[in-house]
């Protein structure tokens, strides 16, 4: 997560991390098998499948990214087809995100973006937020590390930034209007400190996990902060 919320950030290239906080399109590189089974091609899909998997199995429980032969001795898929189903690993990392998008397709769509009563709208940003980190923490939170030297993974992560502010904006219009320049910009930047990934850690941590504790803090936070006066 980034941004105003976590990183959703990744496309086959850097598209499909844009999309991942709800306009997700399904992509044969993921869960989309080929519509003409070929026996070629299915055998390249399930072994994709089974490449990315293993990726994200090992991001979950060891909070980090594996190397392609730690990747080829867990999904049985012999290191050189590893190399031929993906170009590398920025390729392999884009490629993990398109998934988990897809896959989750339903519970990140953002319907409703910019409707409703100020309190609807809050309600929902914060649910949506809470199903982004439950989603992409674990991968967000170890490309974030790898981000720092890896300018690919950093390009990934300032398009979900990007992404994620302006999803922000529009959903909350209707008070930001009433601001100056000024002001505005403090209030987005005040509001949304909270729905970092960084913060979002801290919170779940300090609140043992509790999503109901961390979605009334932020919900709260929200209100005090960005609510009408």
């Amino acid at each position: 997560m980034t941004g105003t919320g976590t990183t959703t950030v990744a496309t086959t290239g850097s598209e499909s991390a844009a999309r991942t906080a709800g306009d997700v399109e399904p992509s044969p590189t993921t869960d989309s098998p080929p519509e003409r089974p070929d026996g070629r091609h299915v055998r390249r899909f399930l072994n994709r499948s089974r490449v990315i998997d293993a990726f994200l199995d090992f991001v979950s429980a060891d909070d980090r990214i594996p190397t392609m032969q730690e990747l080829s001795d867990r999904s049985g898929v012999s290191i050189r087809s590893v190399f031929r189903y993906f170009d590398g690993r920025d390729d392999l990392i884009a490629a993990a995100m398109g998934t988990v998008a897809e896959r989750a397709a339903d519970d990140l769509h953002f319907d409703g973006l910019g409707e409703g009563p100020f309190e609807q709208r809050v309600e929902r940003f914060v649910m949506h937020r809470l199903t982004m980190y439950e989603t992409f923490g674990a991968l967000a939170r170890v490309t974030a590390r790898e981000a720092v030297t890896d300018p690919f993974l950093a390009q990934l992560f300032e398009a979900g930034r990007t992404m994620l502010r302006e999803q922000f904006v529009a959903h909350f219009a209707p008070e930001l209007d009433q601001l100056s320049a000024a002001d505005r910009q403090v209030m987005i930047a005040t509001a949304t400190v909270s729905f970092q990934l960084p913060s979002f850690e801290f919170l779940h941590d300090s609140l043992d996990n509790d999503r109901d504790l961390v979605d009334q803090v932020l919900r709260t936070h929200l209100l005090r902060s960005f609510g009408p006066s």
